[in-house]
């Protein structure tokens, strides 16, 4: 249902040619309308959407809430060509989502509680990485742009590295 009403409000061509695919219903978007409708106290206490156990990881680390582009790109939110969060489904929604920072930038320094806990030096760099698929992606392909590959695990795709992405509809763009 609330997939339905975002198509609607947003428009569905708009929505899908901005996010790099058409969204189906297990969209970020549509599940945080649903909590905000079905569970309003736990919506309104929410400080920060964490998209990812990476994304825990880096906040109890560092103190700081964000996302990878990579793994922004599969929540339904995210806007590739622009490589921002999509504004017409901020505004439709009200989703505190957190700061989007590239994988090969240091999200945060180890914070000082938590080095101590850990036993390492305080205000060691982390880095907030891509998910499994671009992960693999870059393992099996490397700079092979163009060679496509099968991956078949606990989930499965088939995936190009490419030096642009391809903002065709139906092309999950990661």
């Amino acid at each position: 249902t609330e997939h339905a009403e975002l198509q609607r409000e947003i428009g569905a061509d708009a929505w899908a040619n901005a996010v790099g695919a058409p969204p189906d219903a297990s969209n970020v978007a549509a599940k945080w309308r649903w909590l905000c409708r079905h569970e309003p106290a736990l919506a309104n206490a929410t400080a920060t959407v964490l998209l990812g156990g990476h994304s825990f990881v880096v906040s109890r680390l560092t103190g700081r809430q964000v996302c990878d582009p990579a793994t922004a790109s599969t929540t339904g939110l995210y806007e590739v060509g622009a490589g921002r969060w999509w504004a017409p489904l901020l505004g439709a929604l009200d989703i505190p989502l957190p700061d989007l920072v590239a994988a090969t930038d240091v999200a945060g320094d180890l914070s000082g509680d938590v080095a101590d806990e850990l036993g390492l030096p305080a205000e060691l760099p982390v880095v907030h990485a891509n998910g499994d698929a671009v992960a693999t992606t870059v393992g099996i392909v490397g700079r092979d742009v163009g060679r496509p590959y099968a991956y078949l695990g606990t989930s499965g795709w088939v995936a190009v590295g490419a030096s642009a992405p391809p903002l065709d509809s139906g092309v999950v763009v990661l």
